[in-house]
C-alpha cells in the first residue's frame, strides 16, 4: 500500500482554494509592492530563502497561523518568480 493511501487525502475542492486564496495574496501583494521583476535568479532565491528561515522559525515555535503564512509567502515569491522567468524579464 503506498504512503498516501495511509494519509488523510485532501479534496480538490481544498487545493483549487488555496489556489484562488494565493492569486488574491499575490494581487494584493504586487498591489503593495508593484510588479516590476525580480532582476536575477540570485533575487528569487534570497526571497525564498529568507521566506524559509521565517518558515523554519514558526515551525519551531509551534506555530500553526504564522506556518501557513510563512508557505503563502514562498509560494506567492515563488509563482512571481516563475513569471518573471517566463516573461524572460531576468537578466540572469
Amino acid at each position: 500500500m503506498p504512503v498516501s493511501d495511509k494519509r488523510v487525502q485532501i479534496p480538490k475542492s481544498a487545493v483549487e482554494d488555496v489556489i484562488k486564496g494565493l492569486r488574491v495574496e499575490l494581487d494584493r501583494r504586487t498591489k503593495e509592492k508593484g510588479a516590476g521583476a525580480f532582476l536575477s535568479t540570485h533575487e528569487v532565491l534570497g526571497v525564498v530563502s529568507e521566506e524559509f528561515h521565517e518558515l523554519e522559525h514558526a515551525v519551531r515555535s509551534n506555530r500553526l497561523k504564522d506556518v501557513h503564512n510563512e508557505l503563502v509567502d514562498i509560494a506567492v515569491a515563488c509563482i512571481f518568480g516563475v513569471a518573471c522567468i517566463q516573461e524572460e524579464r531576468m537578466d540572469w
